[in-house]
């Protein structure tokens, strides 16, 4: 597509024309020109520093929490009987990878799973069933 004379791109720009081969000849590199603006010690910086974006200081630490087989059987158990719905119960992976433990059984789930319920308007009957889950198993272990 042919460019039409009136457009902005097409136009000379007078604050920064077009180079001649004079100005290519006059032309020094980046580390002879930059000391006079911003100085030798700023020049040596700027030119140190590699190609790319700056390392970030900190760095995230790849954390990689799988889920056992139990747990993740427990959540599925929970979704078919219709305590947790998709959404929650990936939002209770989230908090779940967000806990500070090497390893995560089910009695943690349980947990999480009614602070998520809890969290939500609307999900009382499945709060419910899940405080039934966790405290009736609770009560054969006091007895």
């Amino acid at each position: 597509m042919a460019k039409k004379a009136n457009e902005r791109a097409s136009r000379p720009d007078d604050d920064n024309p077009e180079w001649t081969k004079d100005d290519f000849t006059k032309a020094r590199p980046a580390t002879e020109a930059l000391p006079e603006f911003i100085g030798e010690k700023a020049t040596e910086e700027l030119m140190r520093r590699g190609r790319g974006r700056p390392p970030k200081p900190n760095k995230k630490v790849n954390q990689t929490l799988r889920l056992d087989t139990d747990v993740r059987g427990y959540l599925m158990y929970l979704e078919n009987v219709r305590i947790l719905s998709g959404t929650q119960r990936e939002l209770v992976i989230d908090r779940l990878m967000a806990l500070e433990a090497d390893e995560i059984d089910i009695e943690q789930v349980k947990w999480v799973v009614l602070m998520v319920l809890f969290s939500q308007p609307g999900q009382e009957s499945a709060y419910a069933q899940m405080e039934d889950l966790v405290f009736e198993e609770r009560s054969d272990a006091l007895h």
